[in-house]
């Protein structure tokens, strides 16, 4: 599969084909590079990717934070469909207002993956540029442009002089004494997963595939790499059926995101192929090893009950 194609949302190769088993464990690998190539595999699910708050294993930064650390803005709000306008005003943090403009985001991304027309749709707004998103995304998102060069200069709300002046500046922006607020324009997005769009935009800009499994994926899973079946009867282990429902909703949408958006970055969009396969996996492996416990369990039951009938 090349990672950069669009793939629409109704195609098969939505999940990927079955994971192939080796019996051989490898070595245990402290630090797992996941920049080799990633292993093809699991079965077809049917469960739809609700929006589900993410599994992280690991004491991470929040990916929406990380991105808007790195564009100098704060983290906007999550809104309401009822309440989205068509630009948005985001304060620069202190680190921002003298950032150059080709460092400050173009657009605001409102992603959701529930019926837009809602009123209260939940929605995440995300700050990006548009030749970073055309860099690294081959899906066809309309990017209106960026809203004209212009920079006004407030006096701070205590001072007494009311002056101001006008420079250039991109996009739109406004400084009040030591503060600038970037106006963007917003653009709506559906996606097939909301809540791991940020987590995904985040290795666009940072790419680190090691990270990222650790993200998705039990440590002790990813210490099996390179070997998926090891990977995923480890995760079985360690995972009880709710937390293993939960990886297993999470690392599904990251997979349908990374192909309706066209993930370019192969080692990205291979790392979560990997991941999603291991977790599919790991869910047929606990399903059997519950189907056999529960069997066993019956064999036991039958057992005592003869043994009661025999002292009788």
């Amino acid at each position: 599969m090349d990672a950069g194609d669009y793939i629409p949302p109704e195609s098969p190769r939505w999940a990927p084909a079955a994971l192939t088993t080796s019996s051989r464990r490898p070595r245990h690998r402290p630090h797992p590079s996941f920049s080799e190539p990633a292993v093809s595999s699991p079965e077809n699910m049917s469960e739809a990717a609700a929006m589900t708050q993410h599994p992280y294993q690991i004491d991470e930064e929040d990916p929406l934070q990380v991105i808007c650390e790195h564009f100098h803005v704060a983290p906007p709000a999550p809104l309401r469909t009822a309440h989205l306008r068509k630009t948005h005003d985001l304060p620069c943090t202190g680190t921002g207002t003298g950032t150059a403009d080709t460092h400050l985001p173009t657009h605001l991304l409102a992603v959701f993956d529930l019926p837009f027309g809602a009123p209260d749709t939940p929605v995440t707004l995300i700050p990006v540029r548009a030749d970073t998103l055309a860099a690294h995304l081959s899906a066809d998102i309309p990017l209106p442009p960026a809203l004209p060069p212009s920079t006004i200069a407030h006096a701070h709300p205590h001072s007494h002089s009311h002056a101001h002046a006008h420079t250039s500046a991109s996009p739109h922006s406004h400084s009040h004494a030591h503060t600038r607020t970037l106006r963007l324009p917003v653009i709506p997005i559906q996606v097939p997963h909301a809540p791991s769009i940020p987590l995904l935009l985040q290795h666009t800009l940072f790419p680190d595939p090691s990270t990222l499994a650790a993200q998705l994926l039990p440590l002790a899973a990813v210490e099996e790499f390179p070997s998926a079946a090891a990977m995923a009867h480890v995760m079985a282990a360690c995972c009880d059926g709710d937390r293993l429902a939960r990886y297993l909703t999470y690392n599904q949408g990251v997979w349908k995101n990374v192909l309706a958006l066209g993930v370019r970055d192969r080692e990205v969009a291979g790392v979560v192929q990997t991941v999603w396969n291991v977790t599919a996996e790991a869910r047929r492996v606990w399903q059997q090893q519950l189907v056999r416990g529960r069997e066993r369990e019956r064999s036991r039951s039958r057992r005592r009950e003869r043994e009661r009938e025999r002292e009788r």
